[in-house]
């Protein structure tokens, strides 16, 4: 509606500015509703599942762009844009490899990075820390009691539970920390040149917020959750 008739015309400031508005605005409907449904269908609100991560919110925008020089060339002659075809493939190739890296790292459940993955990564810090003569925490976390939430409430809640769980240890931790889930109710929490009161202060810290914890799935409330945690040292225990 607001773009010049004139091809010429597209140059001008005005015209750049209706088209960044256009790609705005469609951004910010196509997200309001799609926050909306996962808000409705999850009956709670979860800012990084509704809104998405800041790297999917990038990709979103460079593909608006490209979309938009798309229409740009289509618009001075059809056959410019086959110029914008390399670009799309080697894009989407790069996306593809990058959600399949993830895939292979990722707890499906959680999030978290998988047990794999966290040990080839403990294993390499722990071998850099040898190196440079530095320090390794680990933190050995396991829910309390787990097995009397799936048989209270059925796993679809306990898999909410593990869900809440994961976020709150994510957001307890630095952002140089890497948490990981080791398997059933058990995570793990690789954190690089770090004091033992430090790590105890981590533990501490994230005992704390999943005591505070109340999580809300299909229509029960689950609070009262507790972990037990272990510590480690590198070098003072290990490398094992």
């Amino acid at each position: 509606l607001l773009a010049p008739s004139d091809v010429a015309d597209w140059r001008t400031p005005a015209a750049v500015l209706a088209i960044v508005l256009a790609l705005v605005l469609y951004s910010a409907t196509n997200s309001g509703l799609i926050a909306c449904a996962i808000t409705l269908h999850d009956r709670e609100w979860n800012t990084r599942r509704a809104l998405g991560t800041l790297k999917e919110t990038a990709l979103e925008y460079g593909t608006l762009g490209l979309g938009a020089i798309t229409a740009l060339l289509l618009s001075f002659s059809p056959a410019w844009a086959v110029m914008i075809v390399p670009a799309l493939l080697v894009l989407h190739r790069s996306v593809l490899m990058r959600q399949l890296e993830e895939a292979a790292s990722t707890d499906q459940k959680t999030g978290l990075t998988n047990a794999t993955a966290w040990t080839n990564l403990a294993s390499a810090e722990i071998q850099r820390a040898a190196r440079d003569g530095t320090r390794v925490g680990i933190l050995m976390i396991d829910l309390d009691h787990f097995k009397q939430v799936n048989d209270a409430y059925g796993h679809l809640v306990g898999d909410r539970v593990l869900q809440a769980v994961a976020e709150v240890l994510a957001a307890s931790v630095s952002r140089y920390d890497v948490v990981g889930r080791w398997g059933g109710e058990e995570f793990v929490v690789l954190c690089p040149e770090v004091t033992k009161d430090t790590l105890h202060a981590n533990a501490e810290r994230v005992r704390e917020r999943v005591r505070e914890l109340r999580v809300q799935a299909d229509g029960v409330v689950v609070e009262g959750l507790t972990v037990s945690i272990g510590i480690a040292l590198y070098p003072d225990f290990g490398p094992e």
